[in-house]
Formats: C-alpha cells, structure tokens, sequence
C-alpha cells in the first residue's frame, strides 16, 4: 500500500488478494492482484514494522507513530502543567511559559508540554523556575 502512496498505507485497513480477503501480513506473490482497502481515519499500527519489506514503509510506519505519540505526551504534558501550576497558586499562561523555555532550552511552548509528557521534564522542576 505504501508503493502506491503513503497516504494509502497510512489509511489501509486490509486487502484483497486474488479476490480473497488476507491479512496485511500476507506475503504477496509474483502475478498477485491486489486490491487494497482503505478507510477515513485509519491508522499504521506499530506492529505493521514486523512485516512490511520496503524502507519506505518502515520509516512511514515510525513517523506516524512517533507522530501520535508526540501528541499524546504533548496533551499529558498540558494537563500535568495546568495542575502543577494550579496546586502552586501560580500563574500558568503562556506568557509564563514562554519567558521558561530558554531556561529549559526548548523552543517552543509544546516542546515544554512534550517533554513534560515524557517525563524528560518535571512539571514541579517547570513550576519552581
């Protein structure tokens, strides 16, 4: 799916191979019609890295992965900040955040919440700057 295009693979959710549904991990022969089944929303799952062949779709498949997580650590970041900030009676916006980051070495106020996320940063280690 990812030959086709990446946005293929990325939204393949299975495939049809000489007519008969087979699982994505389906070794494709020589001669091999394949029809490829796609949906709004669909997702590369990490577990797609054990069988894909190509470089192209392995590093497609890391990217989006490592995409999805960076906004998960990023939302978690957010919300462990707002309450750090909240327990310390301090003033929390993004203006503060802002003056924080060249302490922290970081660029941007989402690389703060990222690494907070992560746990590369403590929120408390944030809060008392």
């Amino acid at each position: 799916a990812y030959a086709v295009h990446s946005q293929v693979g990325d939204a393949c959710v299975g495939a049809r191979i000489n007519g008969r549904l087979m699982p994505l991990r389906h070794e494709l022969q020589n001669g091999d019609q394949v029809e490829i089944m796609t949906a709004r929303g669909g997702t590369p799952s990490p577990s797609w890295e054990r069988f894909v062949v190509t470089g192209k779709a392995r590093a497609r498949i890391r990217r989006h992965v490592a995409l999805q997580q960076r906004e998960a650590h990023l939302e978690s970041g957010r919300v462990a900040l707002a309450k750090a900030f909240r327990q310390e009676g301090v003033d929390g916006s993004e203006k503060v955040l802002d003056s924080l980051l060249k302490d922290l070495r970081l660029q941007t106020v989402a690389d703060l919440y990222v690494a907070v996320g992560n746990g590369n940063q403590s929120a408390r280690e944030v809060v008392q700057l």
